[in-house]
């Protein structure tokens, strides 16, 4: 059976480790799973969009009215009101679980340096050759 090998950062290996952990899920699973969903959702995504203009159009107006001041000015008097009707304690442990998860992402999603690529070993009795 065909194996595949990746290598993550130490800090991104914790965090991979700690959800394993948590949710008791073995690691061949996590990355069949983490696999097919990748698959599923570029797959399905590209289809989307990629099958019907109106879909782009759609995606587009969506993208005009998330990024519109009037919707940004309701996104933030919802919050107000949202901030007036819990505790201050509800809301930082919210904002601090949030925090936690980006910091998580950006780590699982830095690129892996590999470094620079390994020297050959001279054979001995064979001279260098330069070209």
């Amino acid at each position: 059976m065909p194996t595949i090998t990746v290598k993550f950062t130490d800090e991104s290996y914790k965090i991979i480790k700690n959800y394993l952990d948590q949710h008791e899920i073995k690691k061949n699973q996590f990355v069949k799973n983490a696999i097919a969903l990748y698959v599923a959702m570029t797959g399905s995504s590209k289809a989307l969009l990629e099958s019907d203009p109106a879909t782009k159009d759609f995606f587009k107006g969506i993208k005009k009215i998330v990024n519109s001041k009037e919707y940004q000015q309701q996104v933030n008097e919802l919050l107000i009101k949202l901030s007036q009707k819990y505790p201050d304690e509800e809301l930082k442990l919210l904002c601090s679980g949030f925090s936690e998860l980006e910091e998580k992402k950006k780590t699982l999603e830095k690129k892996n340096d590999p470094g620079p690529k390994p020297k050959p070993k001279r054979r001995p009795g064979h001279p260098p050759t330069y070209e």
